[in-house]
This record gives C-alpha cells, structure tokens and sequence, in this order.
C-alpha cells in the first residue's frame, strides 16, 4: 500500500542486453497507467549486471536501479554519472568478485557520480535476500548484532549528489526521471501530506495551494473509473466508491502535481 507498482520479472537465457532491453519495454508500455517518469530496475547475480547493462543501455528510460552482486565494466562509468544507482555486494563473494564492483564505485567516486554503494562485511554471493533494506551512511562498519549481518555493512557514495535515505525502497521509490515533473506517492513529500480524508472517510480534501485543475480516480491496477475538471479543485467525493485502495491523481495543465494512493474503508 506504501508504494502501488506493477512488478515485472522478466527472464533471460543469457545476459541482459539491448534486445532483452527493448522487450522488456514493449510488455511495459501494455500495462495500464503507468508512469514512465519513475520506472525501477533491480536484480541480484546475472540480474545486478544486467540492472548495470540495462541503465548502460538507456540512462534515460529508468529513474533509479539497485544492483546487488553485480558490476559494470569501468569504460561505462561516464554513462551513469547522473544515474541514480545503489549496488550492494557481499565482500566475500567470489561468483561475482567483489574487487569488479569496488572498483567500478572508486571510479565513479572520481566522476563524482550519484552512486552509493554498499559492502555486506563477510558475506558471499547470496545478497538478494539483502536488498529490501535499511544500510545508514558510514565509512566505518555499521554491526546490527540481531541481524543476519552479524558482519555488519558499510555505504559510501561516490559523490555530493547523492541522496541519504538508508531506506532501499524508499530510496528507489522517492527518484523521477530527470526532466520530469511528477511528484512521488512517497507519504512523507510535503505534498502527498496535503493531502487527507476527513472524518466521515467520504471525502478526500488537499490544501488549495496545489491549484488542481483536474482530477483523476483510478482503481489499483491503473484503470480510470472517475474523473472531474473544475478550476481550483480542492475536494471529491468518494462515499459512492467501494472499500478498497484508489490512486489519487491531481493534474495542472496536463501535467501531474500528485499522485496519492487513498483508502476508502
């Protein structure tokens, strides 16, 4: 309910390149509803190098990846300078060996890229158990003693852009596509905030700063059952919906100011 989202989990017979890249964007562009600004990629193993191919491929399809037990190739560290990307890898994994993705981090820390990069102290090749996480920022080993990491971690960036919440999935849910003007159904954006029930759970109600023009109810897979355009918009009617989750979406002139998941009990 934090993050509503299509999961796709495509499969390859060999590695992730350019072809795989483009039917994976063709099945994506079927489903309903999406919002191309903030498409993710993440894997684990043959999937970390090909999360690290696919934001090789095309920089600008995706708005964020993690890759976990993977690694690219140092000749393509300029293409993801402004990439948002988090790689996670154990220091003791030998499938993938640790040394290519450390150094593939130590030069994007000479780009100055926007890259942060975990190390699993004492850990092998089995990190995917490990990528929906919380890793604070430390230069020194971070010790969770009642965690499967007894090890500890520690995450680095590569440079000043880099954004500091520890949170993998909020992290990777809060990034947009460069360019983009949406804004992310993250709970605590200032603007999703503005956003409430009442107390008769009937009406939805935002502040009227956002100036919404027109205003969109889809159900959860992405289908529009209602929509209403009124200048200065700032309330609507939900007591005729069934219980159940609905997305929310404000727009301004065609361009989206909120999207807000809303529950009606």
């Amino acid at each position: 309910s934090d993050y509503p989202a299509y999961i796709f989990a495509p499969q390859a017979n060999s590695a992730w390149g350019s072809s795989e890249l483009q039917l994976c964007k063709e099945i994506i562009a079927t489903f309903p509803s999406v919002d191309m600004s903030r498409i993710y990629v993440m894997g684990q193993s043959m999937g970390g190098v090909g999360t690290f191919s696919f934001l090789i491929l095309d920089p600008n399809y995706f708005a964020a990846g993690i890759a976990a037990s993977g690694f690219a190739k140092v000749a393509d560290a300029p293409k993801l300078i402004n990439t948002n990307i988090w790689a996670i890898h154990g220091s003791t994994d030998t499938t993938v060996p640790y040394t290519k993705d450390s150094l593939f981090f130590q030069t994007m820390k000479t780009l100055k890229g926007r890259m942060k990069f975990t190390t699993l102290i004492s850990i092998g090749h089995s990190a995917e158990a490990r990528m929906i996480r919380t890793y604070q920022m430390s230069d020194t080993p971070v010790i969770i003693p009642t965690d499967s990491l007894k090890k500890g971690y520690i995450t680095q960036a590569a440079g000043p852009g880099f954004d500091p919440e520890p949170n993998t999935l909020k992290w990777m849910f809060t990034k947009i596509k460069a360019g983009s003007t949406a804004i992310p159904n993250i709970q605590n954006d200032n603007l999703a905030n503005s956003v409430f029930f009442n107390a008769a759970n009937s009406v939805v109600r935002w502040n009227n700063y956002l100036n919404v023009e027109r205003l969109v109810i889809c159900d959860i897979a992405g289908k529009a059952i209602k929509e209403i355009s009124t200048a200065k918009l700032n309330s609507v009617d939900i007591s005729s919906l069934k219980s159940g989750m609905y997305l929310l979406r404000c727009f301004q002139k065609d361009q989206p100011v909120i999207i807000k998941n809303v529950v009606k009990k």
